[in-house]
């Protein structure tokens, strides 16, 4: 069903994959955190179909410290546990939620800190819930997951990512 020059767009790169696919004589692995987004003819070429689930706490806990890289200016005194606690993302989402922090803390030319790792996790949130607003107006549906907390705080910096979440929401 083609309604916009989107959907078009997008069944010419699913056709472009399938043949790819089809021609394709190796192992292929496929990832994706949108796996109910997937065109039926393309579900039906994937062999062999794993489900990870979004890592507990304390696996979180330890992403978050493994994926700042050790030369990155790191203040001192982040709370990782708490980061982990709550925020429930999975490991490429914790690894955007640094490198963002990171262009915060550069930008403001400090270290990336509890407050910007914070932020940066609090953005990404916020995205991902337009998106799934977004998806949920066209008749996609949401993917599966566990839900996000949002936090509202009190200050002028949590203000500025409560209003980022909802600008285009």
């Amino acid at each position: 069903d083609v309604r916009s020059s989107n959907d078009r767009h997008a069944n010419e790169q699913t056709n472009y994959l399938l043949q790819r696919l089809e021609r394709f004589t190796g192992i292929c692995i496929l990832t994706t955190n949108h796996d109910q987004a997937l065109d039926e003819a393309f579900r039906r070429r994937l062999a062999v179909h794993i489900r990870l689930p979004v890592p507990d706490a304390d696996e979180r806990e330890c992403l978050w410290r493994r994926l700042i890289p050790s030369e990155a200016p790191v203040g001192d005194g982040i709370d990782f546990g708490a980061l982990a606690r709550k925020y429930a993302m999975s490991g490429g989402y914790i690894r955007n939620a640094i490198l963002r922090a990171a262009f915060l803390a550069a930008d403001a030319d400090e270290r990336i800190d509890g407050y910007y790792l914070m932020q940066a996790a609090q953005l990404d949130v916020c995205t991902r819930r337009v998106i799934l607003g977004r998806r949920r107006e066209e008749g996609l549906g949401a993917p599966r997951g566990g839900r996000h907390d949002r936090s509202g705080g009190g200050s002028d910096r949590d203000r500025v990512v409560e209003l980022t979440c909802t600008r285009d929401a």
